[in-house]
């Protein structure tokens, strides 16, 4: 909660009371994600980040109201039911209309060295949304640190507002549209990508992305639930899928540790292969 802290002003004292339980509500739901950075050193926890897709007539209402945080109106929505957030399959049919309205949040940004806050954060946000077909992105904060760090990378101040608790409420947002006219900035690198080719199932892409996080095949089968035998099984599913659409890309007299790589090798640069379509 100590993270949460400088957003603090974004949220009523219900939802504020509210939130550990949310959170873990949303999460579980799969309507959120949560990115947590710690420091490798000292284990401390360094960074929060959250992130969300927002129904898209949710989204108007919310901006037709300057006087209330679009976070505090969307996790007040979810308290009572539960349409605010878009759940794995409505992102999937967005994503393939390119329809995709992403609410960032959350973001705390390090105390030692901002520029090394902003690489390993974008680096992070980069890894769990590259790939995604936006609309638009927004971003809501009420630390001044944060509001300069998102006016860096591009993005556009939309509204201010003073919260509840006399501190300035910043909503920031860039479309498609904008990132299309400044293609070599952040904004156009993060929206523009390619269809995905492989098709892989949530499941797969799920195994895919732990494998990319650099958990074990111990770790893996402990977090999605499976036994030794289904995990390999998982694996050769996706070898299949993939060597039938390029077989150049993995070799079938090669390991299953060397296809491994040669795969996962070829997904950090095509992350829109984990998304779901």
């Amino acid at each position: 909660m100590p993270l949460l802290g400088p957003d603090r002003p974004l949220l009523s004292p219900a939802v504020w009371a509210a939130l550990p339980e949310l959170l873990e509500d949303l999460l579980r739901r799969e309507r959120i994600l949560l990115c947590v950075l710690e420091d490798s050193d000292t284990g401390c926890l360094r960074f929060l980040g959250g992130s969300g897709f927002l129904d898209r007539q949710f989204l108007e209402a919310a901006l037709g109201d300057p006087r209330e945080s679009v976070l505090n109106r969307a996790l007040a929505a979810e308290r009572k039911s539960g349409l605010a957030f878009l759940n794995v399959r409505q992102v999937g049919d967005a994503n393939r209309r390119t329809d995709l309205r992403l609410l960032n949040f959350f973001g705390v940004p390090f105390k030692l060295d901002p520029n090394l806050e902003i690489g390993i954060a974008t680096e992070a946000w980069n890894f769990f949304h590259k790939g995604f077909q936006f609309a638009e992105i927004w971003a809501e904060t009420a630390d001044p640190v944060q509001a300069g760090l998102l006016k860096q990378i591009g993005m556009r101040l939309h509204r201010e507002h003073t919260s509840r608790t006399g501190d300035p409420v910043s909503l920031f947002h860039v479309s498609r549209e904008d990132a299309l006219r400044t293609p070599a900035a952040w904004p156009a690198s993060a929206m523009l990508s390619s269809r995905p080719r492989f098709g892989f199932t949530r499941r797969q892409q799920k195994l895919l992305e732990l494998a990319l996080l650099d958990h074990s095949d111990r770790e893996m089968a402990e977090r999605l639930e499976l036994s030794e035998d289904a995990l390999k099984k998982r694996w050769r599913s996706i070898y299949l899928k993939v060597s039938e659409l390029e077989p150049r890309l993995l070799q079938p007299d090669d390991s299953g540790a060397v296809q491994r790589r040669a795969l996962l090798h070829r997904l950090r640069h095509n992350l829109e292969e984990l998304r779901p379509f």
